[in-house]
């Protein structure tokens, strides 16, 4: 079944949600980049593959999260 329009404003509270729970520290880097790629979906898709690209961006954003506090970490037991 292809996306519906109705189906976005609850498909940007699940981000919302997702990005709350799992604790992005920069929230409206992560908005800016679902809206961009709403603004250009194929609304054929369907709603799965579209959470999927995005729960996409929740996980990326997350491990450079991860990355940048082993970072930090290391550099304050280096000195």
């Amino acid at each position: 079944m292809k996306m519906h329009d109705k189906c976005l404003p609850c498909m940007v509270n699940q981000v919302i949600k997702v990005a709350n729970i799992t604790g992005v520290n920069n929230k409206e880097v992560l908005l800016k980049e679902v809206f961009t790629y709403l603004s250009k979906m194929d609304f054929e898709a369907t709603t799965p593959e579209i959470i999927g690209e995005i729960f996409g961006m929740i996980k990326n954003i997350l491990i450079i999260q991860i990355h940048i506090k082993k970072l930090e970490i290391t550099i304050i037991h280096y000195f």
